[in-house]
């Protein structure tokens, strides 16, 4: 649980150094879309969690998450989000997704 540590920024080669993380929870810190787009390279990420963040924009489709196991994403309480992409190749096990509030 890395909640509650405003960080800002998540390692470039996470994807290598943890190739069999889970469950990734980081809301309440300070990340953007460019560390979203780092851990979607998550190759076993089975539940992500980052609300009340800095996501701003455009939120990287779903598609392009490395991971197919994904069942739990919470992306709520970002207010600059604007855009959620679901991706048109999508074959994902999601299943609870948050993006309100």
């Amino acid at each position: 649980d890395m909640s509650y540590n405003n960080l800002i920024n998540v390692s470039r080669s996470c994807h290598k150094d943890l190739p069999n993380l889970k469950i990734l929870e980081l809301s309440n810190n300070r990340l953007d879309c460019e560390q979203v787009d780092i851990i979607r390279q998550l190759p076993s990420l089975t539940r992500l969690y980052l609300a009340n963040n800095k996501i701003s924009g455009t939120f990287p489709s779903l598609s392009s998450f490395e991971s197919r196991a994904l069942v739990e994403l919470n992306i709520s309480k970002n207010p600059e989000l604007v855009n959620l992409i679901i991706g048109d190749d999508i074959n994902l096990a999601l299943e609870t997704l948050k993006i309100n509030g």
